[in-house]
């Protein structure tokens, strides 16, 4: 644990203050008193003649940093610079390469990098993920660094759809990515378990240490042009649940439905079978109605534990959709 001196008493106090003139100890200074008499922690009036340890310095180890692109960074256009700086040695070659294609010669530049051009054919700028290596010779070592990099530009959803899981190169990390999590679970892209083109959501859970798990993104937008919430869901045969969220006007708004069934199905609940979360008790009356739906900030899918099912395993989402 780091921590700071106390400039101008409780006004600007980083650690647990004592009495000071008229202002009462803070609430957790005996706490820290004991922390402080503990053998186990170390202040800085218990260093002894730091200054003065003999030192040796070590020589840092050369090696290869990409710089640019950047790992999953998006490259829409058909030539970009690719960018690459050595540090703690001197490079007697500098080569990179597109998916352990043939390598190609970098330049030093007079900002000290080692560039090339990229020419990317144009039609690889269809929403497809490659692996940038750059790799260079430095005093008898050959030293890589390597990113990952979506071509060309996503299809733009529909409005009302939340995902389609099309959008992210084929690459799990930028679909975890642009997903919040909460608690224990995974979320892959699935090209076998799907409804329609190349990928659906695996989204793996583990109940181990929480009895729910979740996962959420932005979209915010108007669904009240809208009547429903639409799906392709494939269950995994237990007993556990899933439970639809819509953030709508500051109200969270449930749907559960079972995930016993293991075939893959269309599944499409009327706005008005929502109701707001049981612990959202300041909007205990709301409806999901057109004034609520016109601002949707958010849509959340969780799943739960039920009693005495299976507390790991994957369902298979798809097609994500105010209908």
């Amino acid at each position: 644990m780091l921590t700071w001196a106390n400039f101008g008493g409780a006004n600007r106090a980083y650690v647990p203050y004592p009495a000071i003139g008229a202002n009462p100890p803070h609430a957790l200074w005996q706490n820290f008193v004991a922390y402080y008499n503990d053998p186990y922690s170390i202040f800085a009036s218990n260093l002894h003649d730091v200054f003065s340890i003999p030192t040796t310095a070590v020589a840092n180890h050369p090696l290869v940093h990409l710089v640019t692109p950047t790992d999953r960074q998006r490259v829409t256009s058909t030539q970009t610079t690719i960018r690459a700086r050595v540090a703690s040695g001197k490079a007697s070659k500098v080569t990179y390469s597109i998916d352990g294609g043939s390598p190609k010669t970098m330049e030093l530049d007079e900002q000290g990098f080692y560039s090339a051009l990229w020419s990317i054919d144009p039609s690889w700028l269809n929403n497809r993920s490659v692996t940038v290596t750059v790799s260079a010779k430095v005093q008898g070592q050959t030293l890589t660094d390597t990113a990952k990099v979506l071509l060309g530009e996503p299809t733009q959803l529909p409005a009302g759809w939340v995902d389609n899981f099309e959008g992210y190169a084929g690459d799990d990390i930028t679909l975890s990515e642009t997903y919040s999590h909460v608690n224990s679970n995974s979320t892959t892209l699935s090209a076998e378990h799907k409804k329609a083109g190349a990928y659906a959501l695996a989204y793996g859970y583990d109940f181990a240490d929480a009895e729910y798990t979740g996962i959420g993104k932005t979209v915010e937008g108007d669904w009240s042009a809208f009547t429903s919430m639409a799906m392709w869901l494939q269950g995994d045969g237990t007993p556990n649940n899933a439970t639809l969220q819509i953030v709508a006007d500051g109200v969270y708004f449930e749907y559960t439905l079972p995930l016993s069934g293991t075939a893959g199905q269309d599944i499409e609940v009327p706005f008005g079978s929502f109701h707001p979360a049981p612990w959202d008790t300041a909007h205990a009356g709301a409806v999901l109605d057109a004034a609520h739906l016109a601002k949707v900030w958010a849509f959340n899918l969780y799943l739960g534990h039920a009693s005495g099912a299976p507390t790991t395993g994957v369902v298979y989402v798809d097609d994500i959709r105010a209908h």
